[in-house]
């Protein structure tokens, strides 16, 4: 798994104590380079690498942590559907994103201003 998301752009740490792994998107081509986006494109390949919290500020937007827990089929299909969401984007070919009912729209709406 580490191999195929080095070779998809993904940079990859080899983990050294757990099975989830720090994938740092931002060498993809955009849109992918932002974790959120990556992240919304992935659940439309039906794959899930993971749950985001509100990070649009945050400066490790480019990254993911992903599981490689599951059992290898199900890895062998989410890096499958992770190389054909980059292929799309490196051809230009990438629908574009609705945000109705998204788990990114409030991700990457503005933050609410605080009370007074």
């Amino acid at each position: 798994m580490l191999q195929a998301l080095n070779e998809l752009g993904i940079k990859v740490l080899t983990p050294k104590a757990t099975f989830y792994l720090w994938a740092d998107v931002s060498e993809l081509p955009p849109p992918l380079n932002n974790g959120v986006i990556f992240f919304e494109h992935c659940i439309r390949f039906k794959v899930n690498p993971f749950h985001r919290r509100r990070f649009n500020k945050s400066p490790y937007i480019n990254h993911l942590r992903m599981s490689f827990g599951p059992a290898w089929p199900n890895l062998k299909m989410a890096v499958a559907g992770m190389t054909e969401l980059v292929a799309l984007a490196k051809r230009g070919d990438l629908p574009p994103l609705e945000f109705r009912g998204s788990t990114a729209a409030p991700l990457l709406s503005p933050e609410p201003k605080a009370r007074r």
